[in-house]
């Protein structure tokens, strides 16, 4: 990743694909710009964001100005958003256009979001005053920047079974449009619209949500998409956060909440460097059989953990089926690091889970060495990263890290888990936990 930073305020470095990669966490930076390389080093996906920091500020416009005057050749390279009006000039026009969204004037803005291995742009109507969530993680995340309120909404796969939905499911007030977190009834949306004719569709920009999204906007219905997982980097769902955040009027909660994630990191990132000089080795792998290549969400997540991923050349999902699929055992690992949504359900059998998910690797010897391993990948990006880097490194970190983690999470931005016992709850599932 080629970013030049004037300010660092968190570097967490990671292994990467042939060597060592370094993701930089950046704030508020006062009048000091971030130049990047391209729009994945950004956070706050919003055109107007000219900066590269976490927040929309005068020193957006005066950078916007200033690049203006020097005539710069290279601000669409290195601040791609200054051009707030998102018209591939820049112009006072852009000015303009900062100044208005720094006065958090109604209007239309233009945001990002990535797609596959590009990014895409939509010009969405802000602040956003009525939601409809389509999306488990996508549901959580909205609550997590405090816009309960704002959900008229609601398509989830447990509503009614998983406790932290608890606070959705009065249908006077939040209108179910769909049973799966992946897709929603067409009709139903169109009917929450018409009771909030601004209501828009948020949903994840992974490609499996909302699949008939080009019939929800035929129907005059716009949809926007933001990051909930980690990403290829494993800190998108930060960027998504904080864009979303931004686009229904909760910056505030979001920059808190993307804060407390870099601690984490930070905190995992200075353990692991200051005190491991072989990091432990592993795979990624997911649902029942597929092993994580490069792209996969699940990927960088077990890096950020400390881990070293030692698969280098596949680039997407790869099945496993079991020993007699040999290509796997050309790798030199230690761990299976395992992630499946497992929702927040206190009733889950932890044994039966753990089995279904272990089946198809079951004869490998990492499983025989017991380093096989279950995580939530309902979880929030960061506090996976806390689980599994207390599982790779007990002695560096507390067996309890990601339990702390996740209950601050809890009383700091979901009112209704306050009370939940996360004992009760699955969120890593090591071999010891259902064998002797």
């Amino acid at each position: 990743m080629n970013v030049k930073l004037i300010a660092i305020v968190a570097v967490i470095a990671v292994v990467a694909a042939g060597g060592t990669g370094v993701y930089f966490l950046t704030k508020d930076n006062g009048e000091k710009p971030i130049a990047v390389s391209d729009l994945a080093d950004c956070r706050l996906l919003v055109y107007g964001n000219a900066n590269n920091d976490d927040v929309i500020n005068n020193d957006d416009v005066r950078l916007i100005e200033k690049l203006i005057a020097d005539k710069s050749e290279d601000w669409n390279t290195k601040y791609p958003f200054a051009d707030a009006n998102n018209d591939t000039k820049l112009d006072t026009a852009d000015v303009d256009m900062a100044k208005k969204i720094l006065n958090r004037d109604s209007m239309e803005i233009n945001v990002a979001y990535k797609d596959g291995d590009a990014f895409k742009a939509d010009k969405v109507n802000y602040p956003i005053k009525h939601a409809i969530v389509v999306g488990d993680n996508p549901a959580i995340a909205i609550k997590t920047v405090g816009a309960l309120d704002k959900i008229v909404g609601i398509a989830v796969t447990e509503l009614t079974t998983d406790p932290i939905y608890s606070d959705l499911t009065d249908e006077s007030k939040i209108t179910r449009v769909g049973n799966k977190s992946t897709a929603a009834t067409i009709s139903l949306i169109s009917n929450v619209h018409e009771k909030y004719n601004d209501a828009v569709v948020l949903t994840s920009s992974s490609s499996r949500y909302l699949t008939n999204e080009s019939d929800i906007e035929a129907a005059g219905v716009p949809v926007v998409r933001f990051n909930v997982d980690g990403g290829t980097s494993g800190l998108e769902s930060i960027q998504g956060i904080l864009t979303v955040g931004y686009l229904l009027g909760c910056e505030e909660k979001s920059q808190k909440f993307a804060n407390f994630c870099d601690e984490i990191l930070k905190n995992v990132a200075d353990k692991v460097s200051a005190n491991v000089k072989t990091k432990e080795t592993c795979i990624a792998t997911n649902r029942t059989k597929n092993v994580s290549g490069l792209s996969s969400e699940y990927y960088p997540i077990v890096n950020l953990a400390g881990g070293n991923n030692v698969i280098t050349k596949d680039t997407t999902q790869t099945s496993f089926n079991g020993a007699s699929d040999d290509w796997l055992l050309a790798y030199e690992f230690k761990h299976i690091v395992h992630s499946t949504s497992l929702g927040y359900v206190t009733t889950l059998d932890e044994k039966s889970e753990y089995d279904t998910y272990a089946a198809n690797f079951k004869d490998l010897q990492q499983y025989k060495d017991k380093h096989f391993v279950l995580v939530n990948a309902n979880l929030p990006a960061a506090i996976r990263v806390a689980y599994i880097a207390s599982y790779f490194y007990p002695d560096l970190f507390d067996a309890d890290y990601g339990d702390k983690m996740l209950k601050t999470f809890f009383d700091d931005y979901l009112s209704n888990m306050k009370s939940y016992k996360i004992a009760d709850g699955t969120f890593i599932v090591k071999y010891t936990d259902v064998y002797a």
